[in-house]
Parts: C-alpha cells; structure tokens; sequence
C-alpha cells in the first residue's frame, strides 16, 4: 500500500543552538497524489487569496479571533502566507500564529519558520 499521510519534521538551525527559529515541514496527501514524489506544483500565480474566514479561540487572549482559511491544494510553489491562519488540506489542518512564517515548496510542504 502506497500512502504517505502526514508528518512534522521540526528543525533548528543550528542544530541544538538554543534558539527560538524552528522550521517545520507539514507534508499532506493531495487528492490522491504523493506529489512529494512523482511532481512539483507550479508556481503561485497572482496573490493569496483565502477561501474563507473562521473564528478560532485563541486561550492566550482569551478571545475568538477570525482567521483566514487557505486551502493547501490552491497554492502553488512559493507561495508566502504570514500568521495567524489556518491552512486546511486533505490529511492536516495546521494553525499558525503570529510569528509564523509559511511557505510552499516546490514539492507541496509547507515549511514553517517560526522566530
């Protein structure tokens, strides 16, 4: 059985330097495909749009705050998206907050930087 469902590689550069950069890779089935390892996407073409927004509870502020809703399958390579959204795919839904950073990679991750 060929599936790769999903993982969380987490990262430090340097590694064990103490710091507070991570970067993390959320990789997720599209539709069927593992494009990880047969395809890269496209490249992003025009802005980011979301498709939606949600309310989300955020227990550090103690309040419900919208967030936009961005479908993992609608971007392409490079694609930059800056905290706090929600990316939603097949295999994952991932919540980034404010010092989060994302980017889609050319094979469909979606690294996060964290600072």
């Amino acid at each position: 059985m060929d599936c790769r469902a999903g993982w969380i590689h987490l990262d430090s550069d340097p590694p064990d330097a103490g710091t507070n950069t991570w970067k993390l890779r959320a990789i997720g089935k599209r539709f069927g495909q593992d494009i990880w390892q047969k395809n890269t996407l496209g490249n992003q073409t025009g802005p980011v749009a979301p498709k939606a927004h949600r309310g989300i509870y955020q227990q550090e502020t103690r309040r419900v705050e919208d967030l936009a809703v961005y479908e993992m399958a609608e971007l392409g390579a490079g694609a930059q998206l800056a905290g706090p959204y929600l990316v939603e795919a097949e295999t994952f839904t991932a919540y980034l907050k404010d010092q989060h950073h994302g980017e889609i990679d050319r094979y469909g991750n979606l690294v996060v930087t964290v600072a």
